[in-house]
């Protein structure tokens, strides 16, 4: 014997899931409109800029975290290896890897030189943030997060290393 199907409106936990889907279906779109935008690339590996060893990477001329007035830019970079940084005060791994970079430049004084580019925040964000961790290396600016996507940055922290020319050695 069959039994009566239920008539009537749907059950509520039908809504619910169908609302969970759509929240989840619009949370990809972001990621993915986020990814699109932010020109990340598939192949790029985590935690590196993808510029290809060898090259030079794409100039940029950016305020001074510290000093507005004052500009740091990628030809500063020749002449002393250079380690570049990209951070934001909402990375979390960046809370763990900028003390360690702080360490290396007190302790590589001279040898070369630490630049770290604040990504996409405000300046007051970006002050509070390297000085709670006691960061005193120069960093550079970026409000809009052009510098990370001409350096093809996939995300933060992300860490290049320039040889005296400027050239990428990772």
């Amino acid at each position: 014997m069959d039994e009566p199907r239920p008539t009537g409106p749907p059950r509520a936990g039908l809504r619910r899931r169908d609302r969970i889907l759509m929240a989840l279906l619009a949370g990809l779109m972001a990621a993915v409109a986020y990814l699109a935008f932010a020109g990340v690339r598939a192949d790029a590996r985590p935690g590196f800029p993808a510029l290809p060893p060898g090259d030079a990477p794409p100039d940029f001329v950016l305020p001074a975290l510290r000093d507005p007035s004052r500009t740091i830019a990628s030809s500063d970079f020749f002449g002393s290896p250079t380690v570049g940084t990209f951070l934001s005060s909402t990375c979390v791994p960046c809370r763990t890897e900028l003390p360690s970079l702080q360490r290396l430049a007190d302790d590589h004084r001279g040898r070369g030189r630490i630049v770290g580019i604040d990504h996409l925040e405000f300046r007051d964000q970006g002050l509070r943030f390297v000085e709670e961790l006691g960061i005193t290396f120069p960093v550079a600016l970026d409000e809009t997060g052009g510098t990370a996507v001409a350096w093809l940055v996939p995300a933060l922290p992300a860490t290049c290393f320039l040889a005296e020319d400027g050239r990428v050695v990772r």
